[in-house]
């Protein structure tokens, strides 16, 4: 291998690191990531009622495949439950709120899908206009695609949660309005959580200082928290209220995204677990998200993750009962990770500086703007293009400079040149 080639291959392998390492660079003003031991404590919030709801859901309402009469009826049982427990209705004079879908199949026949969010409201006593969604989806993989799953991790875990937070929010002075949603026909696209989002006013939209989304949480090795491709302020808070109970929360890891240079809502050209829920409607929208999800990431069987190494996979499978996953994690872990979350989630909501983290984090974004459209990707990979066609074509002329001229010369032998020439055949 020659001098000139060896430098072409070192500039080529400078760019690549660069390139990588400019696309894996996360900017976060964070601490580091930090994963807390498993709770083993005592909550202030009981854990078992939780765990009832769990169960008791998933008994009355295993069928909820959306846009069926079973989901309906599962939405009806999540509106009077929110009626029992004090809440206030949203808006109109129900806490369900119908929405329909229209789609087209590959030959282009179209056809209407009925589904519905349920929603109601917590108001704050001070008056104010600020809130906070808390949202989960109540619709599962049941009959999709001959699939007995009741939906028991995915996503009757979050529903307990999120059942059982509007009960004990009732109970305490809040700073803000805590709207409480169950989105419907999250399997099939996020399509309640997209109702939802993009028919709210753009004033709610400013007033709505967090959309907590939780999906998927009685299972799983690590409980993830993800607020953004590049980790937002606001997380912190919730950390550190964890901590405080010493219940085990974990940043789900960069390599496991994609980055900040690649868009993460409406344009996204990718897709991870970590957006896979319907707090990407509120992303879309401009809205601060937090979302909790329990898997394992960093499984040594599957480098895409799963819940839990030596177990078969439970999210969208027959295994999603609540009969298995007692069976493999135990009875005490669910308790423990459903009122462990809840108590981060009313401890978070009550901090003094609940807020400011908020409007903080709005205000403070960990990157541009502009570093999340597809013309910053493009002008990074063509900027990089250009430096290494520049980059060989210097060295090419630089080194060609350098390089013997062959030149050739005629060489006439001394008899030759002595030689009579030959007569003309013509002379006469």
């Amino acid at each position: 291998m020659n001098v000139n080639t060896k430098k072409i291959l070192a500039i080529v392998l400078c760019l690549i690191i660069s390139l990588s390492t400019l696309l894996s660079t996360q900017i976060s003003v964070l601490a580091s990531d930090r994963v807390l031991a498993q709770n083993k404590g005592d909550f202030a919030f009981d854990k078992d009622v939780a765990f009832d709801l769990f169960k008791q859901f998933q008994t009355l309402h295993p069928n909820r495949k959306g846009g069926t009469e079973e989901e309906k009826a599962a939405a009806t049982y999540l509106a009077n439950y929110l009626e029992e427990v004090g809440l206030s209705k949203y808006k109109g004079d129900n806490f369900i709120d119908d929405f329909s879908v229209y789609t087209e199949d590959e030959l282009g026949e179209g056809s209407l899908s009925y589904s519905q969010n349920v929603v109601g409201v917590i108001k704050a006593k001070n008056n104010t206009d600020k809130q906070v969604i808390i949202g989960a989806h109540y619709d599962n993989v049941n009959s999709i695609m001959q699939s007995k799953s009741t939906g028991a991790y995915d996503n009757g875990s979050g529903v307990a949660v999120v059942m059982a937070l509007a009960q004990s929010l009732m109970e305490y002075d809040l700073p803000v309005n805590i709207v409480i949603a169950f989105f419907g026909m999250e399997e099939y696209g996020v399509l309640g959580s997209k109702d939802f989002a993009q028919n709210m006013t753009e004033e709610e939209k400013k007033n709505t200082l967090l959309m907590i989304n939780v999906d998927s949480v009685s299972c799983g090795e690590y409980l993830y928290v993800y607020t953004d491709e590049i980790a937002r302020l606001h997380e912190e808070i919730f950390f550190e209220n964890a901590k405080k109970i010493n219940f085990a929360l974990t940043k789900m890891p960069k390599d496991k995204k994609t980055n900040g240079f690649f868009i993460a809502s409406k344009s996204k050209e990718y897709y991870h677990v970590g957006l896979a829920s319907d707090h990407a409607s509120f992303m879309d929208e401009g809205i601060l998200v937090i979302n909790f999800l329990g898997y394992n990431l960093q499984s040594k069987e599957n480098v895409l993750g799963k819940e839990k190494d030596g177990h078969a996979n439970i999210m969208h499978t027959d295994n999603d009962t609540v009969e298995n996953i007692i069976s493999i994690y135990g009875e005490e872990f669910v308790k423990n990770r459903l009122g462990g979350l809840c108590n981060t989630i009313i401890n978070t909501l009550l901090d003094d500086n609940f807020v400011n983290a908020c409007e903080n984090s709005y205000n403070n974004p960990t990157t541009i703007p502009f570093l999340y459209t597809n013309y910053f990707n493009l002008i990074i990979v063509l900027t990089f293009a250009t430096a290494f066609v520049v980059a060989v074509v210097v060295i090419a002329k630089k080194e060609n400079k350098k390089m013997p001229k062959i030149v050739r010369v005629q060489v006439v032998k001394k008899e030759e040149e002595n030689k009579e020439p030959p007569p003309d055949v013509f002379d006469l």
